[in-house]
């Protein structure tokens, strides 16, 4: 499955090719045709890999929406900085459409981050998959952008917070919010 996750992270579901994935894989093609059955199933089979670890819970739980969030941006942006692949499938997935591979499991950030601003009551004035989507979106190209500049030897941050200081204030500005606890506590 490695060697599945890899070639599709690399090239996409358009890109990747059963031969290239069997080729880095050590095996032949007709031995991934008979456990996987097709490319899309190989393809469900290495977007479950990557999302095979549960999505950590946030730190501390928080009383505020507002905080809910933003501690859930910083586990998601951890989650997915050492998931890379993540990262590029889910881009991927994004620019080519969805397909045949509709069938795909959930991206369970997206859930979580989905779930996080329904739980605002109605604060949002956007919908909240499409906020989750949007900032997984951002979360996903830096983690990608960090990546390419690690080796192509530039230097990377060592310091995330600018990074997740810029999600928090554009999830908020996405989702048309007080970007301030202080105030969001007095109303």
């Amino acid at each position: 499955m490695q060697a599945a996750t890899q070639c599709f992270a690399e090239a996409g579901f358009a890109g990747a090719t059963t031969r290239s994935v069997a080729e880095k894989a050590g095996v032949n093609v007709a031995t991934l045709h008979y456990h996987f059955g097709n490319k899309e199933s190989l393809y469900n089979s290495a977007w479950v890999e990557a999302t095979r670890e549960k999505l950590p819970e946030p730190g501390q739980p928080a009383a505020l929406p507002h905080d809910r969030v933003t501690c859930l941006i910083q586990t998601i942006l951890e989650y997915s900085a050492q998931r890379p692949a993540l990262s590029r499938l889910s881009l991927f997935n994004l620019l080519e459409g969805a397909g045949p591979r509709e069938a795909a499991p959930a991206d369970p950030r997206i859930e979580a981050l989905a779930s996080a601003f329904e739980s605002m009551n109605g604060e949002c004035r956007q919908p909240p998959g499409l906020l989750a989507r949007w900032l997984i979106t951002l979360i996903d190209a830096a983690v990608v952008a960090s990546e390419k500049a690690a080796l192509n030897g530039s230097p990377v941050p060592a310091d995330p917070i600018p990074v997740r200081a810029f999600l928090e204030s554009t999830a908020f500005s996405l989702a048309a919010l007080n970007t301030d606890p202080k105030e969001e506590s007095e109303r």
